[in-house]
């Protein structure tokens, strides 16, 4: 029965979604995007964190079930469920990889699917900026140097 009603919901997301940013709309029911995901996740090497535990079907390949996972994430963000500037943090925990890696694959899904539809993005979750950095690297001329040898 709540499998129903999360169907519903979705309905009722996408129908909005439809009328309100037909822009978003296009770039989720596209043809194109799925290729895009599973070029992303085969590019990458990628698998999802519970490989292990489910055995695969027959014909399925790990990055079968990785595309799936990053399709679920974008369209969670198309939906206006999840805010884009999670993207990588989403990334990382549902694929169960390095930030690193989350980021390199949020800047090419920025690239491919969301630099068209940005300014919808932007007004779907009034945002200022897509996808922040994963984590910010400190500079290495912000570091103070702790230790120094007396010169002689």
């Amino acid at each position: 029965m709540e499998n129903n009603k999360s169907k519903e919901e979705i309905r009722k997301k996408m129908k909005i979604i439809q009328n309100k940013y037909p822009e978003i709309f296009e770039v989720m029911a596209s043809p194109e995007t799925a290729e895009i995901i599973e070029k992303i996740a085969i590019d990458y090497g990628l698998q999802s964190s519970d490989e292990v535990e489910k055995p695969l079907k027959q014909g399925q390949e790990l990055t079968d079930i990785a595309s799936h996972k990053i399709a679920e994430i974008i369209g969670q963000i198309l939906l206006g469920s999840l805010v884009p500037t999670e993207l990588a943090f989403a990334l990382k925990k549902e694929l169960n990889i390095e930030a690193e890696m989350a980021e390199k694959i949020t800047k090419e899904i920025n690239q491919k699917l969301f630099t068209d539809i940005k300014l919808s993005l932007h007004k779907l979750y009034n945002l200022k900026e897509i996808s922040p950095p994963l984590i910010k690297k400190p500079l290495l001329e912000e570091q103070q140097d702790t230790y120094r040898e007396p010169i002689e």
